[in-house]
């Protein structure tokens, strides 16, 4: 029987307000890669929110309406972002273009606490920054005060008299004669006859592939074969033949580049039901930081948990980062 653990998380997040994915990890009896694997759907579907804010390198996630709960976790911001989000807690509002170039980058950095809001003034756009818990009547009124300049106050006219002056006597200006000067013909650069170098020979530029997307289904017909050039790849093969070992299913494989390289999104069985992942299958012997740093990078952008898929092995540096910073990012060898 599968346990669904999202009204048991949404309790939880309820009763604690936001928390990271060690902490639905304790409470559901799961890892912490399940766990978050769990808040990343639920954040999809909008049962959830993450915020920007990270303490010990995991964002927070949150129920709607428990944004200003975020405040405690300030402190986690480094000095500059600090120090922009308590000017904007002070002032409530802020116009962009009135801010030095580090304060207004800061407030780009902490969209958990400032909120841009775009006022047309004039024909003019301009850029206000609010804090989150203001409402947009509060925020408007803080607006006209700013946008509306305060009346001059009413200079008292007074008649000042300037004292009379003589005009001073006449006197002949005498202008010494200049010099005469003999006028030389300027003198004109021959040009020199330009040489130019011989243009080296450009090499050809390779042209790349385009992506191209293929949805994955069990059974393939001859037409398939010739449509889906990665379903006669060696390397993809080898893929398909681990997926159905774990039981995992393919949802979508883009080949980036022929036996070498694909995206995947796949579902994996679990405890709690089936939980979706971005994965990278890269066909090399060895992969560095920066091959498991763009599977994490991707898994973001959408929004799911990373998984790593290769023959090969982490280098020495690369299981540095993975048992580290990318604790999230699974990594799998191919047998």
């Amino acid at each position: 029987m599968v346990i669904d653990y999202r009204d048991k998380v949404l309790s939880f997040v309820r009763s604690q307000g936001p928390v990271l994915p060690v902490h639905i990890a304790k409470e559901v009896r799961t890892e912490i890669l399940m766990a978050g694997a769990m808040l990343s759907e639920m954040v999809s579907k909008g049962s959830l929110r993450v915020s920007t804010l990270k303490v010990g390198g995991s964002p927070l996630y949150y129920i709607p309406g428990q944004e200003p709960m975020l405040q405690k976790f300030v402190g986690n911001l480094n000095e500059k972002d600090r120090r922009a989000v308590e000017m904007l807690q002070q002032h409530k509002v802020l116009k962009d273009n009135e801010l030095d170039a580090l304060t207004r980058v800061c407030l780009r950095n902490v969209k958990d606490f400032a909120i841009p809001l775009n006022v047309t003034h004039n024909g003019t756009s301009e850029l206000f920054w609010k804090w989150q818990t203001l409402t947009d009547a509060e925020a408007s009124e803080v607006i006209k005060g700013l946008l509306t300049p305060a009346p001059a106050p009413a200079a008292t006219q007074q008649a000042v008299f300037a004292p009379r002056e003589e005009p001073a006597e006449e006197q002949e200006e005498i202008r010494p004669e200049p010099p005469k000067v003999k006028p030389q013909k300027p003198k004109v650069a021959k040009p020199k006859p330009a040489v130019q170098a011989p243009l080296p020979d450009e090499p050809l530029e390779e042209k790349k592939a385009p992506k191209v997307a293929f949805v994955h289904t069990p059974t393939a017909t001859t037409q398939t074969f010739l449509e889906d050039p990665s379903l006669n790849d060696p390397f993809y093969q080898q893929i398909l033949a681990f997926c159905d070992k774990a039981n995992i299913k393919i949802l979508e494989h883009v080949m980036v580049k022929n036996q070498q390289d694909y995206d995947l999104i796949i579902e994996v069985p679990s405890p709690v039901g089936s939980l979706a992942f971005y994965a990278k299958a890269r066909n090399k012997l060895k992969l560095n930081d920066a091959d498991l740093s763009a599977a994490f990078v991707q898994g973001q952008a959408k929004r799911l948990p990373a998984m790593l898929i290769t023959p090969g092995e982490l280098s020495k540096k690369a299981q540095e980062l993975l048992a580290r910073e990318l604790r999230g990012v699974a990594f799998t060898r191919l047998a």
